[in-house]
């Protein structure tokens, strides 16, 4: 049988508050840190999302002006005919 009394670290480790026993632990979250881990991580993303936006714009005015372009120069060959 196994003699919790004939070790007196057991007895000590019995007595402390489970935050202060040994062995692995969990660390505290710190709020603010986490609070702005997360806002820069969304700032980054929105920032991203801004720029993607911007290009397509970009991307949709140049094939808005290229096909006014085309539709200028089929209907002048129209009109030729």
């Amino acid at each position: 049988m196994f003699d919790n009394n004939s070790d007196p670290n057991f007895s000590e480790m019995m007595e402390q508050s489970p935050a202060q026993q040994p062995g692995p632990q969990r660390k505290p979250i710190d709020i603010t840190t986490d609070l702005s881990a997360q806002t820069s991580n969304l700032e980054r993303r929105l920032r991203m999302l801004e720029e993607r936006y911007g290009l397509m714009q970009k991307r949709e005015q140049m094939i808005e002006e290229n096909m006014i372009s085309t539709n200028k120069k089929v209907s002048i060959e129209i009109k030729v005919i």
